[in-house]
């Protein structure tokens, strides 16, 4: 067929060869039907913008099929012709979480690769205080691994992960003998600390579509003294383990100028034995005004473990620190917080008797 008529009669003059005038036939027709599947799907894509670190979200079109040898933790996808996913994006979806681990880099008709589901969250603390953190996608990796070498005694492979996570400014960061908890449990968790990483495997920033890190993770052993289940995200107050987070810190009290501010208690505390705390506000009078008190938390904090219990009012607390004489030596801070603003402390320390 003469090119000319062709180009005429499909109204594609830009196009310079058969070829080109067929890609955008295919590309045309996929934009308009985009939508006619039970595959397509609106989810939000998140990235990291290098130069400032910046999390950017975006509402994206996606057809999401499931994988072909029925591996529910991964699906295939595929995205609007003109349009491109990177490697290391997190997807939301389904109210979880995937990271796209596989782009193929020929897109002239349709972006398509692989997501995998994220099952675990990476908590980090910078060395500017900052935290971290970072959805990952986790695999046992105890089959692959022969374990480390030293001094020429090799340390069979045992209890090993594999995790996934993107590669930006923040993860370049994460260097060999960071610990991690993947294994979350309140009391003691498993800690996972780093005994290898790759960059190169998938690195597509060369090309400008992104990349991802695999990290391998050796278990490890849980530091009470340095290990901390703390806020990681103050947007949502949600918690979480860092490792080698260090000793809890305790801000500045700044009381106001007009009320006192007071945490009645016993200075010490015996394993097994609860008391009661509370918190008191007093005018310059000594006059007791915790009817106006407003926005006001009392918050407990301890290595150690403890039960808390409520009072009879929102000012009081019991604690009973496990008859478990590990808690011995430890402290319990307590704080009486006004706006978030640390008005009141205390600190009681843990006896056996």
């Amino acid at each position: 067929m003469d090119l000319g008529y062709f180009q005429r009669v499909n109204n594609i003059y830009e196009s310079s060869s058969r070829q080109e005038s067929d890609l955008y036939l295919l590309n045309k027709h996929t934009n308009d039907h985009f939508r006619d599947t039970i595959d397509y799907h609106v989810v939000t894509r998140t990235y990291y913008n290098d130069e400032n670190y910046k999390e950017i979200d975006e509402e994206y079109e996606l057809l999401i099929a499931r994988d072909a040898d029925a591996n529910t933790m991964q699906k295939k996808i595929k995205a609007r012709p003109g349009q491109c996913f990177n490697l290391g994006d997190y997807i939301q979806w389904g109210n979880q979480t995937w990271i796209v681990t596989l782009v193929d880099p020929d897109n002239k008709s349709y972006c398509s690769g692989q997501m995998k589901l994220c099952q675990a969250v990476l908590h980090w603390k910078k060395a500017d205080g900052t935290i971290v953190n970072r959805p990952a996608y986790v695999e046992d990796f105890t089959k692959y691994s022969g374990g480390e070498t030293s001094n020429g005694v090799i340390t069979v492979g045992d209890n090993q992960y594999g995790c996934i996570v993107p590669l930006d400014n923040e993860c370049l960061h994460l260097k060999r003998e960071m610990r991690f908890v993947l294994d979350e449990l309140l009391e003691c968790p498993d800690v996972y600390r780093i005994t290898n990483r790759k960059l190169a495997l998938n690195n597509y920033n060369i090309f400008g579509r992104g990349g991802t890190i695999t990290l391998t993770m050796t278990i490890d052993g849980f530091n009470a003294d340095e290990d901390r289940y703390v806020i990681v995200d103050t947007d949502t107050g949600t918690k979480g383990w860092i490792c080698n987070y260090g000793e809890l810190e305790q801000p500045e009290v700044k009381p106001e100028e007009t009320i006192r501010y007071d945490i009645y208690g016993l200075d010490s505390l015996a394993i097994g034995a609860k008391k009661k705390f509370m918190a008191t506000f007093e005018n310059e009078k000594g006059e007791d005004i915790s009817d106006s008190i407003k926005n006001y938390r009392m918050e407990i904090r301890s290595s150690a473990t403890i039960e808390i219990y409520d009072g009879i009012d929102e000012f009081s607390k019991y604690i009973r620190p496990t008859n478990d004489k590990r808690n011995v030596g430890k402290t319990i801070y307590i704080n009486v917080l006004i706006d978030n603003n640390i008005v009141a402390q205390k600190e009681v320390a843990i006896t056996e008797s």
